[in-house]
């Protein structure tokens, strides 16, 4: 098993709402990296939707509008990769360098971001955060593979498996985008 340092994540992170995903999740990350970071889920989402053409959130919007905020303190890079082993390997190498690293889950009602803080190889499985929204939702739900099912999205660790994942990779609602952010 591997995992990012844990006693310097924030598991306590709620999303403000029901958009709110990238931003609770990048505040996460960034928290991560420095504790005493002043942004708020807010503020990142208004830098997010100014930069984006069509104003909504996305990590192409994360990279292009919180991105240059922080020119020499840290890197947004959107990763897009072309299987499911480049996707794993992505993850696993900035978990391997103690990196946080947040993946897009998607349905046919939408998209929901989440960070993956460790892997289990012997399990087959990924260690994730959700932000979530504490309130009930229609959404995707990776561990139980119901899609566009009204449930209540908690915040909270979830886990992952590698069989799901790859299953995810290969349906119509692929996921297959990434942000990776990396402290210089």
């Amino acid at each position: 098993m591997k995992f990012i340092d844990k006693s310097k994540f924030d598991f306590s992170c709620v999303q403000d709402g029901s958009i709110f995903c990238i931003p609770a999740s990048m505040l996460c990350i960034l928290k991560y990296y420095d504790v005493n970071i002043t942004e708020t889920q807010f503020t990142l989402m208004i830098k997010m939707v100014l930069s984006a053409p069509d104003r909504y959130p996305s990590f192409k919007a994360a990279v292009n509008g919180v991105g240059p905020c922080y020119l020499n303190i840290y890197t947004f890079e959107q990763l897009f990769p072309q299987t499911f082993d480049d996707w794993l390997k992505n993850i696993k190498d900035d978990i391997d360098l103690l990196k946080p690293i947040a993946i897009a889950t998607r349905n046919s009602n939408g998209v929901h971001i989440r960070t993956i803080y460790g892997y289990d190889d012997a399990g087959k499985r990924l260690h994730l955060f959700n932000t979530g929204i504490n309130s009930t939702t229609q959404i995707f739900q990776s561990q139980n593979n119901v899609v566009g099912a009204v449930t209540t999205i908690n915040s909270g660790i979830e886990v992952y498996s590698y069989t799901d994942a790859e299953a995810d990779w290969n349906s119509q609602y692929a996921t297959k985008d990434q942000l990776s952010i990396t402290k210089i």
